[in-house]
């Protein structure tokens, strides 16, 4: 009022705010005097420090262009950075002189400390062998009883093997091959898997608790997946994106080490990545480099050693 009955008598005046200003998060700096009057602006008869909030339609145009001439580059230079791919260095692969039995030709590998199976995965005929250093001791043959279906992984640990079938059945067999037979059964804790799969395994982890990897037709990520015992169902458990699979015909194969503690990613192209599955994870790192283009031979599948 004071101020009002100031202009009256005096003329207008552009009266000064006062020094102190009082933050109102997060909109504006609130003056503890409102300025009376802002001749010549939009807001030319404000009374009250809300008129600090907004900006004039030139102001918001001029701070706008001169934001973007100022991130510009920088979003320039992120780009640039992102399309410099660098290779990582992968270690060279060291040979080991195996010799499977007569007129088999393994397509699946599982692994448990310095032992390898190998599957033929429709016919159900396997070997075993011990690897000792770069050749190997002693072959065992034997065939896998009870199962019917293609096999699309095999998990091995110190209770057995753990296969998992096309249509996505789980099957246990348990213990060791005896009399050139081992006999599965279907699992009576782990239901089956979603459907729709074009590559899967199943192992255990340290607690006995079912762990999968699955690729669905169609995918180029692999999909993880934890049973849940108590509702007998399986449930997403995270993502594995595989660089250069959406130019390969041929879905990825997967194998998992002993006791589920990592994950191995093997392609067409001959490449293999590895991915840890442990309690906070971590990051795929390629460990086998994709054959030179041309190259004849076929690749099948992958397991860890050692």
């Amino acid at each position: 009022m004071f101020g009002r009955g100031f202009e009256q008598l005096n003329g207008e005046r552009f009266l000064l705010k006062q020094e102190g200003r009082v933050e109102r998060w997060p909109s504006h700096m609130q003056p503890w005097m409102a300025p009376w009057t802002r001749k010549g602006s939009r807001q030319e008869t404000c009374h009250a420090g809300g008129c600090d909030r907004r900006l004039s339609s030139d102001e918001v145009s001029s701070t706008a262009q001169r934001l973007i001439a100022t991130l510009a580059p920088l979003v320039q230079a992120f780009d640039a950075q992102n399309e410099r791919h660098v290779e990582p260095i992968v270690p060279k692969l060291k040979s080991a002189q195996v010799s499977w039995p007569a007129s088999f030709s393994p397509s699946l590998l599982a692994s448990r400390g310095d032992e390898v199976l190998g599957l033929d995965r429709v016919t159900g005929r396997g070997a075993l062998l011990r690897l000792v250093g770069a050749a190997h001791a002693g072959v065992s043959e034997f065939v896998l009883k009870g199962l019917e279906g293609e096999i699309l992984g095999a998990a091995w640990d110190n209770a057995g093997l753990v296969l998992t079938l096309a249509g996505g059945a789980i099957a246990e067999c348990v213990g060791l091959p005896a009399h050139g037979a081992w006999s599965c059964l279907r699992s009576a804790v782990a239901p089956a898997l979603p459907s729709g799969l074009a590559s899967a395994v199943v192992g255990r982890d340290a607690t006995g608790k079912f762990r999968a990897a699955v690729v669905y037709d169609g995918d180029d990520s692999v999909t993880l997946l934890d049973l849940l015992s108590e509702a007998a169902a399986w449930l997403p458990a995270g993502e594995v994106h595989v660089p250069g699979t959406k130019s390969l015909s041929h879905a990825p194969q997967l194998s998992l080490t002993s006791l589920a503690q990592e994950l191995l990613i093997a392609t067409a192209d001959g490449a293999v990545h590895r991915r840890p599955l442990m309690l906070g994870g971590g990051v795929s790192e390629k460990v086998a480099a994709a054959a030179p283009a041309g190259s004849a031979k076929k690749w099948h599948t992958a397991c860890s050693f050692g």
